[in-house]
């Protein structure tokens, strides 16, 4: 199984949709918990590139930040990651519709 360079925890990676607060909108970002306290976890984000099915790449610089466990919308299913070759970036694709949210 690929695994984007994240250690995992158990038997299986924990990805979730975190949603983002503004003045004027929301916005939902797809990322894997990389740590926790039980109140408070370490996120690292994906990029979502639109086509057919919305799919998510890792972004060229890191994308971490602390989130609320409160700002989980769901946890996600374990993706199907295609693409890792010279041409194609690793691509993880979830077998649900996530159209109905904001995902960037």
């Amino acid at each position: 199984m690929k695994t984007f360079g994240y250690v995992r925890e158990g038997k299986s990676w924990i990805y979730v949709l975190v949603k983002f607060q503004s003045k004027r909108r929301t916005c939902h970002y797809v990322g894997i918990i990389t740590g926790t306290d039980g109140v408070i976890s370490t996120v690292s984000f994906f990029k979502a590139i639109e086509g057919a099915k919305i799919s998510f790449v890792k972004p060229d610089k890191e994308d971490i930040a602390e989130v609320d466990n409160e700002d989980f919308v769901r946890i996600l299913p374990t993706p199907n990651i295609t693409g890792g070759t010279n041409r194609l970036a690793e691509r993880i694709v979830f077998d649900i519709d996530l159209s109905c949210h904001t995902t960037r």
